[in-house]
């Protein structure tokens, strides 16, 4: 070893704050610096650097793919969904106008209840179910007023 590599020694000792007697009581100096290695490159990592640049790549194309799919999806859900709240809009307008037409109809059956019970219209009512062409006189009645 050369005496430079001594003096290094003491002067790395000096640098970390410690005695440089302990230098020389440790043995060997340290070594000298054999310079600088050129970067040599890392082939396979670079390599799988490369393959997984590429991979994240096909998965980013993959993604926005799959985000334009669900927005076109989206769309194609939010169409659909208001032709079937416009369905329901329209069945239950006819549910409405249909429970109106019951009301009328058990209005009407309630007064047709209370005329059964009177009895003049019982015995005309019973003429016309049971005699054929009971219902004529009701017609001969209508010709007359022009109906």
């Amino acid at each position: 070893m050369s005496n430079t590599a001594y003096t290094r020694q003491t002067l790395d000792l000096e640098r970390a704050g410690l005695n440089r007697i302990l230098g020389y009581s440790k043995g060997a100096p340290a070594s000298s610096p054999i310079g600088t290695k050129a970067p040599t490159p890392q082939l396979a990592s670079t390599a799988i650097g490369a393959r997984r640049l590429s991979q994240e790549l096909k998965n980013l194309k993959a993604q926005e793919s799959k985000t334009l799919q669900d927005a076109s999806t989206s769309k194609s859900l939010e169409a659909l969904y208001s032709v079937q709240y416009n369905k329901v809009l329209k069945e239950a307008d006819r549910v409405n106008v249909d429970t109106r037409l019951l009301k009328t109809e058990l209005a009407g059956a309630k007064v047709e209840e209370k005329l059964n019970l009177m009895p003049t219209e019982k015995v005309r009512r019973l003429i016309e179910r049971w005699i054929p062409g009971g219902n004529t006189a009701k017609k001969l009645v209508m010709r007359r007023r022009g109906r």
